[in-house]
């Protein structure tokens, strides 16, 4: 396998870029019947984004300004393409589509940068298109595509700027890039600081060569002043709307249960607890996250990551190579720092999938080169049965499958994640850890199996394109499988919280603030004021929810005129305060959490009437 391949050959993973498109798009309509999005999250930035366009400000009840969005620039991008299209739903794909051709096209450029080798490149292109958290956000109204593609113009602005010295102009665009990328998916931060402290330390070898480290820590100032203008605004707002630095959303989903919060408020144990909780146990969780998303490519992926470290090979010519292990290793850790509960969920964590394709790309191309060599164990060759080498090769793929396909991976997450948010021993989390050693050593001897197959048989090259071929197929099928669950996914929420928004929008007056804890389909459908039960636009629920209060007390401070809940058993403390009014149920509850959604008149209302 050569680097000749014709310049036009990026037109391949585009091309497979627009075939992954074509269907999800297909699936949603033949399975959704009408279009939609996935999860509810994406009807909330809708939401945002229509009040903006619509003159009402940065709110969610219009004309209430909150700083509601850890992705404010998707939903300032989202009204952008709702203005010109005046179409939300396939605005916002359109505008998916295209951040997610771009990221395929990013990614190509960043491994043609970092190995000057267009095959490379173009595996690594159709890679990035067959990842299916990658098109299932780009047709489902969320921020991936575009911190996706952030990140990786991030990435190779910081490889094209070089070194001895680096291009300023480049490196700053670098620091442009992942800033921006913070406003769409705020976990990129920690690329940004990677980014830097790579190009800090990078060459940093000996006393002489440390002296020269004041002079590179000067050099970070004007990095930081386009991160603080980048980010500086969306900071005063939240602070002017929610109090905090963060938007709501944070406060609501992580608040204070991570080590930064711990090491401020000078909180020893549970300093203790975030560092054990969140980068010993989030090891397993990033291992079962790559194996499921392709465990025939983690052999490559360790070979890529090995050898983008230590910069070695044919393939490698950039100095700046270190940047995408060192980024694989400090992401997660800093997630699990920052926000344990999070658990590295796939659409937080895409542009690590991403990494995880780059590398897998420059790990298949090496191991084709080393395989073409003459073998140095001939011997052991000999010795060997000739059953030997199918047993071996068979256990790989065997083992390799179940890797991927085990159903016991989720009780095991779900002990997990229960655990997680209780008080528990050291103890316990060590056997919660242990739990998870199945799956794991399941991979682990698919690895191995690789290995052997790969330094034993005769016809290495085989055995590397077999691994691969079956690599790529193994995608497609995953891809199929990930087209039917987003349609169903969209189907759901369509029946649920968008039908009852437009029950809603057709039964009750309009004057009246409706109680919600999904609040975007329903709020975009029915445009009435409401109150969030969960506290992302609501920053009281947050503080009733500190103290110890439940629920139905929150709602009696309150007092909203309707409540719709998908766990309508929560109204059982104070049953005379609701009547309810209206159900709404899914049958085919296969990707959705809930599969009942019930509307409540309040006492208030009545009294009011």
């Amino acid at each position: 396998m050569s680097g000749d391949v014709s310049r036009g050959s990026v037109g391949i993973p585009l091309i497979l870029g627009g075939l992954m498109l074509a269907l999800f798009l297909g699936s949603e309509l033949r399975w959704a019947g009408q279009p939609g999005f996935p999860l509810d999250d994406a009807w909330i930035h809708a939401v945002f984004a229509r009040n903006l366009v619509e003159g009402r400000g940065f709110s969610f009840n219009a004309g209430e300004p909150i700083g509601g969005s850890t992705s404010p620039l998707w939903t300032v991008a989202m009204a952008g393409m709702y203005s010109l299209t005046h179409q939300m739903v396939w605005g916002t794909k359109a505008l998916g589509a295209l951040l997610y051709l771009a990221g395929i096209l990013l990614a190509y450029s960043v491994v043609l940068k970092l190995t000057e080798e267009r095959a490379t490149a173009v595996l690594a292109g159709v890679l990035v298109a067959l990842l299916r958290w990658n098109a299932w956000g780009a047709v489902g109204g969320m921020e991936i595509a575009l911190y996706v593609a952030l990140c990786l113009a991030g990435f190779y602005f910081y490889l094209a700027a070089g070194d001895s010295p680096p291009s300023l102009w480049r490196d700053l665009m670098s620091t442009l890039c992942l800033s921006c990328a913070s406003l769409a998916r705020p976990e990129s931060i920690a690329l940004l600081m990677t980014t830097r402290l790579m190009a800090v330390t990078d060459q940093l070898r000996g006393v002489p060569a440390l002296r020269d480290l004041p002079r590179r820590l000067t050099g970070l100032a004007p990095h930081l002043l386009v991160f603080a203008l980048v980010l500086t605004p969306w900071a005063w707002f939240n602070y002017q709307t929610v109090g905090t630095l963060v938007p709501n959303t944070f406060n609501a989903k992580v608040g204070t249960q991570n080590f930064l919060h711990a090491v401020m408020a000078h909180d020893v144990d549970l300093a203790k607890k975030s560092l054990l909780a969140g980068p010993v146990l989030h090891v397993p969780i990033l291992a079962l996250r790559l194996l499921a998303t392709n465990a025939l490519l983690f052999p490559f992926a360790a070979l890529g990551f090995y050898r983008l470290w230590v910069g070695s090979g044919a393939a490698l010519l950039h100095s700046r190579s270190r940047l995408l292990p060192a980024a694989c290793v400090l992401y997660p850790a800093a997630m699990s720092l920052v926000e344990p509960t999070a658990r590295l969920a796939y659409r937080y964590i895409t542009n690590l999938l991403v990494l995880y394709c780059l590398m897998g790309a420059v790990g298949f191309v090496d191991a084709w080169r080393h395989a073409g060599r003459s073998p140095g164990a001939e011997g052991i060759q000999r010795r060997l049965s000739r059953f030997v080498r199918p047993i071996l090769a068979a256990g790989t793929l065997v083992g390799a499958v179940a890797t991927v396909t085990v159903e016991k991976w989720r009780p095991y997450l779900s002990l997990l994640f229960q655990e997680l948010s209780s008080e528990v021993t050291t103890s316990e989390y060590e056997r919660i850890a242990g739990v998870l050693l199945r799956p794991v050593v399941l991979g682990a001897t698919a690895l191995a199996g690789f290995l052997w197959v790969l330094m034993m048989t005769r016809r290495a090259r085989a055995a590397v394109l077999a691994v691969g071929g079956l690599c790529v197929v193994s995608q497609v099928g995953l891809d199929v499988m990930a087209a039917r669950r987003h349609a169903i996914q969209v189907k759901n929420i369509n029946s649920l919280h968008i039908a009852t928004g437009e029950w809603i929008d057709r039964h009750l007056p309009r004057d009246v603030t409706v109680a919600l804890d999904d609040i975007g389909g329903i709020t975009y459908a029915s445009r009435r004021r409401i109150v969030d039960m969960v506290g992302l636009v609501s920053p009281k629920a947050i503080a009733y929810r500190k103290i110890g209060r439940s629920r139905v007390q929150y709602l009696r401070a309150v007092r909203p005129d309707y409540v719709a809940t998908i766990h309508p058993r929560a109204m059982d403390e104070a049953p005379e305060l609701f009547r309810p009014i209206h159900l709404v149920t899914i049958g085919d509850n296969i990707a959705s959490a809930n599969d009942t959604m019930v509307v409540f008149e309040t006492v208030w209302n009545r009294d009011k009437r």
